[in-house]
């Protein structure tokens, strides 16, 4: 089974130009926020497992790459996955003419 896209970028909150430095300022910021042992949040230690996954991969040159080189396709392809689910969600019967 495909594991879920997940935009890593987002979650260190970097753009997808974000140099290596600015990717260990993010993380080391993020991981003072969620850390489990530091942070009274519910779901610190999930936010703190994502921020870790984010980190690995965006701190490796070569996951970057592979990552970089699959990003907007997946990237679309989540977003125009939410977009028909939320349009359908209404309950708007798209095959009709307004």
């Amino acid at each position: 089974m495909r594991s879920e896209f997940k935009d890593y970028y987002l979650v260190l909150d970097v753009s997808k130009n974000a140099t290596s430095d600015e990717i260990n300022m993010a993380f080391r910021r993020l991981s003072r926020k969620y850390h489990p042992d530091i942070s009274a949040d519910e779901m610190a230690e999930e936010k703190y497992q994502e921020i870790t996954e984010a980190y690995e991969v965006l701190s490796d040159d070569k996951k970057r790459r592979e990552y970089d080189l699959n990003y907007d396709y997946l990237k679309s392809k989540k977003d125009s996955k939410e977009d028909y689910t939320s349009k359908n969600d209404s309950g708007k019967n798209y095959t009709d003419e307004d």
